[in-house]
């Protein structure tokens, strides 16, 4: 199944495979070759899963906000994501997404690039769209569908991310 699993995945899996000393089922180090950074996907036409396995690619070599700092990403990268990140938080704001404009902001975060307008654009929209009960999100379908259930899953992963994003943003320096 691992050559199947998107290029985010199998980086993550390298990365346990190295820590726990097993050998890797195939050649998971170079499966950032075939991601959309590498492929500089046009922000403007990406869909939105593709979108969210953007962001994870970005959230694997920072091992999702464990690792501060890393030199993963070179110049050509940090350059398109420089370009990309506020095209795509600016297009998920316009859908009224939470959950990905938090993972967006994150990777601004995440790539010291706080600076950037759209990082205060996405944190602004996340200070606005938080529903009365304290909660992230607006998911009809999955309401639909799992009933009060999809509170411990969808709601849940939103709201995580929006507060994730919203701590980092306002928390004190040192």
């Amino acid at each position: 199944h691992m050559p199947r699993r998107g290029p985010a995945q199998q980086m993550i899996f390298h990365i346990y495979y190295s820590h726990f000393g097993f050998t890797e089922p195939c050649a998971l180090d170079r499966a950032f070759e075939k991601g959309r950074i590498a492929a500089r996907a046009d922000p403007h036409t990406l869909g939105r899963m593709p979108m969210y396995h953007l962001t994870h690619e970005i959230f694997m070599p920072f091992r999702y906000g464990e690792v501060r700092e890393t030199d993963f990403f070179d110049a050509q990268d940090e350059a398109y994501l420089a370009g990309a990140l506020p095209v795509l938080i600016g297009r998920r704001i316009a859908a009224g997404d939470p959950d990905l404009v938090a993972e967006l902001v994150l990777c601004l975060e995440y790539l010291d690039m706080e600076d950037e307008p759209a990082y205060a654009k996405g944190i602004a929209f996340l200070l606005d769209s938080q529903n009365d009960d304290g909660s992230w999100g607006d998911y009809p379908e999955a309401d639909r569908r799992f009933g009060p259930y999809a509170r411990h899953h969808i709601y849940l992963h939103t709201t995580k991310l929006a507060l994730s994003a919203l701590i980092n943003a306002f928390r004190c320096p040192g």
